[in-house]
């Protein structure tokens, strides 16, 4: 009677640890998903792997917060300068003091751009971005300092503020450091 307790848990946890095909998706990673790749893909899993053949076929799919896939770069950056900019809108709309709004800067906003930014590199217009998160943040008109201006305020008796383009250069070397083999001799 035991036993049998026992082996009706170990079941359940099994069943708990089996692939669920509405959550499993096959990543392309040579080529690009057309219907015909895909199809022919779904043709050779119902004739091999029967159990899958409900799986998402695509070019890219997020995994542990980073997408991956031939077409990864075009939506990597998507939802993490989203959230930069909603960050930043909500230090603006607070009217923090200039002093305390440099702060929540780098703690609130910035900050979000570091985890994307250790396996992909900063979008193209990562520079405008800041630059309008800064005149944001400052209450300043847009457009009224150029990016090294408004970042190097702190020469002329303005607020330090952390630019995210470097702070992104930042993530990436750390993680080149940290994780390639014999990153000094790259």
């Amino acid at each position: 009677h035991v036993e049998q307790r026992v082996h009706g848990k170990h079941k359940q946890r099994a069943r708990k640890r089996a692939l669920k095909p509405r959550k499993c998706i096959i990543i392309f990673t040579s080529l690009i998903a057309t219907d015909s790749n895909q199809a022919f893909v779904k043709a050779w899993l119902q004739r091999e792997i029967p159990e899958w053949v409900h799986f998402q076929v695509t070019n890219c799919a997020k995994y542990l917060g980073v997408f991956l896939g031939p077409t990864a770069g075009s939506v990597q950056w998507a939802a993490p300068i989203a959230k930069f900019k909603e960050r930043v809108n909500a230090i603006h709309l607070n009217h923090p003091p200039a002093s305390i709004a440099a702060k929540e800067f780098v703690s609130k906003a910035v900050s979000v751009l570091g985890y994307v930014a250790q396996v992909a590199p900063p979008p193209p217009d990562i520079i405008r971005i800041e630059l309008n998160a800064a005149h944001k943040i400052l209450h300043m008109p847009p457009n009224s300092l150029d990016t090294n201006t408004i970042y190097n305020s702190d020469k002329v008796g303005g607020v330090k503020l952390t630019r995210p383009s470097i702070y992104v250069a930042a993530c990436m070397l750390r993680a080149a450091v940290k994780t390639l083999a014999h990153v000094e001799d790259l």
